[in-house]
C-alpha cells in the first residue's frame, strides 16, 4: 500500500475550489490580518509612550527648570509628554480603522462565491438533453 507523502495531504488542503478549501485561506488571511493589526497598534502604543517621555525630557531642561522652577518645569513636561502620548495614539488608532476598513471592503470581494464551471456545464448539458429528449 502507498504511503500518502506530505505533498499529496496539501495539495488535497489547499484545494480552493473546494469550500473547505477557501475557509481555511480565509482563516488564515484573517489571522494573518489580526497579526499584522495587533503588532501595528501595539507599536503604536510604544511609540506613543516614547514620544510621551521625550516631550518630558526636553521641557526638563536645565534652561526650563531656571525659567519656570523645577515643579513647573515638570508640570509642563507631563502635560506635552501626555499631549505628545494621546496625539500618538490617535494616529495608531487611525491607521488601525484605516486598514480595518480596507480589510472589509476586499473581504466582500474575496467571498464572493467563484462559478464553478464544470458544474455549470453539466447543467446545460443535462437541460439541453431534457429539451431534446421532450422534442421526440
Amino acid at each position: 500500500m502507498k504511503e500518502k507523502t506530505g505533498t499529496d495531504q496539501v495539495n488535497k488542503q489547499e484545494d480552493l475550489t473546494k469550500p473547505a478549501g477557501r475557509y481555511r485561506n480565509l482563516a488564515g488571511e484573517i489571522l494573518w490580518f489580526i497579526s499584522e493589526a495587533a503588532a501595528d497598534v501595539f507599536g503604536g502604543i510604544a511609540e506613543a509612550h516614547a514620544e510621551a517621555f521625550r516631550r518630558f525630557r526636553e521641557e526638563i531642561t536645565p534652561e526650563n527648570v531656571t525659567r519656570v522652577g523645577l515643579s513647573n518645569g515638570i508640570l509642563e513636561g507631563a502635560t506635552t509628554g501626555n499631549v505628545r502620548f494621546f496625539e500618538e495614539i490617535a494616529k495608531a488608532s487611525k491607521r488601525f480603522s484605516e486598514n480595518l476598513r480596507t480589510y472589509n471592503q476586499n473581504a466582500e470581494k474575496r467571498m464572493e462565491e467563484p462559478i464553478d464551471y464544470e458544474r455549470l456545464a453539466k447543467l446545460v448539458a443535462d437541460e439541453m438533453r431534457k429539451e431534446q429528449e421532450s422534442k421526440k
